[in-house]
């Protein structure tokens, strides 16, 4: 009862909340979404040893990596506001604050060629617009998604992320449900920058770091010959977005399943990469990234 209680209350609350950033100006709004997200990240101290450890080690030439860890901050406080505008993003806005001709130029190439693609994004920059805006430039999407601990928050959050085509599905069942969609001649989106379980992982390099990462994706391409995108959305120095879209080659001359999907991680950590090199202060920088290790390789990147 109590739980229910709290999920009536957090959606009650947080709805409100989002409508409320959505009419106030951007200034206004923004500035409340970055008080958000500086209240959440005090209340995770360790979080912060854990951004620098990261910065420290993939960007080792950034003078002051606690400024960078900050400046990560205002941008997801951003991803945050545009999420609030969802709802009431138009046409208009799209064509006033975004440069989608890349994506939409490799999406559309890449879709004529194959029966289905895999995107493999991020969270990076302005994730929750990014999905938002697939299937309003054509693209429609389903998306791999962490469920929330709160039922009805998760349902209303979902049905925002649906509301112009996509389809959200859940980490449950994930596996089958990926090599479906793409089987079937539909278009799957994952974020594919976090740790992964040694059960679920290939390991391939990461800013030098043999990182864990998801087996899925190798799989899926080997076994569906889906097409693979890599994209993210980042926020230029005008201020306004690009809808970053890169093919991702997977042509390798390899007859091991585990071996390939190192390759095509490999290639996507190349591209994410330069991404994080151009828009260092985009990445989610707090993710215990390097945590899991090979079988017999101590884990104590974060110790």
């Amino acid at each position: 009862m109590f739980k229910k209680f709290i999920d009536i209350f957090a959606l009650v609350f947080i709805s409100s909340l989002t409508k409320l950033i959505a009419i106030l100006p951007k200034k206004l709004g923004l500035g409340i979404c970055l008080a958000i997200i500086k209240l959440v990240y005090k209340q995770m101290p360790r979080s912060k040893d854990v951004a620098i450890k990261n910065i420290e080690t993939c960007l080792p030439d950034i003078k002051d990596p606690e400024k960078l860890y900050w400046d990560s901050a205002s941008i997801l406080a951003e991803n945050l506001y545009t999420f609030c505008l969802l709802p009431k993003i138009t046409k208009e806005y799209i064509e006033e604050n975004i440069d989608y001709s890349e994506f939409k130029q490799v999406a559309t190439e890449l879709s004529k060629s194959h029966k289905s693609v895999l995107a493999v994004t991020a969270h990076f920059g302005m994730f929750e617009l990014a999905a938002f805006l697939c299937p309003l430039l054509g693209f429609p999407v389903n998306i791999l998604a962490r469920d929330l601990k709160l039922p009805r928050v998760d349902k209303w959050w979902n049905d925002i992320r649906e509301k112009n085509g996509n389809k959200i599905f859940s980490r449950k069942g994930a596996y089958k449900k990926t090599f479906s969609y793409l089987k079937k001649g539909e278009h799957v989106a994952m974020l594919c920058d976090q740790n992964v379980k040694r059960r679920h992982a290939v390991f391939a390099d990461f800013f030098g770091i043999n990182a864990s990462s998801a087996i899925t994706i190798g799989h899926a391409v080997s076994k569906t010959k889906c097409a693979l995108m890599f994209t993210v959305l980042a926020k230029k120095k005008d201020g306004k977005y690009k809808f970053i879209g890169k093919k991702i080659d997977t042509n390798f001359e390899t007859d091991d399943l585990n071996e390939f999907a190192r390759l095509v991680m490999r290639s996507y950590h190349i591209e994410l990469e330069n991404v994080i090199r151009e828009y260092p202060d985009h990445w989610f920088w707090i993710h215990r990234r390097f945590k899991t290790t090979p079988e017999g390789v101590k884990e104590d990147f974060y110790d």
